[in-house]
């Protein structure tokens, strides 16, 4: 809160305004900015790899978060890309910016933040998935789900069968999902055959990570 005056047909009245703007410079707007983002790093999956957490405050603008910017969080996500090319970090950052914006909403509210975060949500990969059927339920039946490196379980029956099942379920109940691989939509289509990549191309968007392997910078 400030005061401003107010001049009006020569006559100056002090007036009491809200700062208009969600203000990262000053004093104030630093320490809640730098809460937000410790309570947004708090809210995502705990399984999200720390090295990620700690740069999603800071990501730069790369094709792939540009892409992943455009999803509204309806049926799929799906990131495909060599490795290296940035799309666990995309994925990650898609639920902590979701996060970052309801807060910014409700900036000056920081006793609403732990409710306004309250965003339940799972990080499995592929393997992880079809090694635990307890993963796979949890999978299933969590509002949010990240499924990371899809291809990296080996390939026979079984474990397709169970990435089959996962995808029809959640398709089946319009629940958001985001998926990366280093399996293109061709590759996608062959290995897991046409009723799951139906699914995912239906319901989702798809983004191409690209080429370039970020990690040899």
């Amino acid at each position: 809160m400030g005061k401003i005056a107010v001049q009006l047909e020569g006559d100056e009245k002090p007036v009491m305004v809200a700062c208009p703007l969600f203000n990262r410079q000053c004093r104030r707007g630093k320490r809640f900015y730098a809460g937000m983002i410790k309570m947004a790093e708090e809210s995502i999956p705990t399984a999200i790899p720390p090295r990620y957490r700690k740069a999603l405050a800071k990501a730069d603008e790369t094709e792939s978060i540009r892409r992943v910017r455009e999803w509204d969080g309806q049926g799929v996500l799906y990131i495909h890309g060599l490795t290296g090319t940035g799309k666990s970090f995309a994925a990650a950052w898609w639920p902590f910016n979701r996060i970052m914006q309801r807060l910014e909403k409700e900036w000056e509210e920081p006793y609403r933040w732990r409710e306004i975060t309250a965003y339940e949500m799972k990080w499995f990969t592929a393997f992880d998935v079809c090694i635990d059927r307890a993963n796979m339920y949890e999978a299933r039946n969590t509002p949010m789900l990240i499924i990371d490196d899809l291809g990296c379980e080996s390939d026979t029956p079984a474990n397709r069968a169970v990435i089959n099942d996962l995808i029809a379920y959640r398709y089946s109940y319009s629940v958001p999902t985001i998926i990366t691989s280093n399996l293109d939509p061709d590759e996608l289509k062959a290995r897991y055959k046409d009723r799951m990549y139906e699914r995912i191309i239906q319901t989702g968007k798809v983004v191409d990570a690209g080429r370039y392997n970020k990690r040899l910078e």
